[in-house]
């Protein structure tokens, strides 16, 4: 199907405030899939968000995810992880920390780094690729 002849699967759906940036999101979502896509042909970037609110783009998505944002600073949190027996010692009770916070949590305790980061497969493999 070309561009042109796309149908926006509601027209008369609500346009609402993107729950990350404030932009546009048109919310009109088909009522059956399309091969498991819900999304309207024509506005496929809107993303409803579990707890109802919409985002304009999966970056919003991301951002908008609870772990995207760290429990300590406020600040942006990466996808990241630490080994269950090293993020227990530290930070068992903590919620989700961005790194900075997990390694000054670590100085508090005694724990002194150099630490290790590293990209993690398959972007890892999808990198040595390009």
């Amino acid at each position: 199907m070309s561009e042109s002849e796309k149908i926006c699967a509601d027209p008369n759906a609500a346009v609402v405030a993107c729950g990350q940036c404030g932009g546009p999101v048109h919310t009109c979502d088909r009522k059956l899939p399309n091969n498991n896509d819900f999304r309207c042909p024509v506005h496929t970037d809107g993303v409803e968000m579990w707890d109802g609110r919409w985002a304009c783009s999966e970056r919003c998505a991301y951002l908008m995810h609870p772990e995207a944002k760290c429990q300590k600073c406020g600040g942006r949190n990466i996808v990241w992880f630490s080994d269950n027996q090293t993020w227990n010692l530290i930070a068992p009770a903590d919620g989700i920390l961005c790194p900075i916070c997990f390694v000054e949590k670590a100085e508090e305790i005694g724990i002194v780094g150099p630490w290790k980061l590293t990209l993690e497969p398959p972007l890892a493999e999808e990198k040595e690729q390009i």
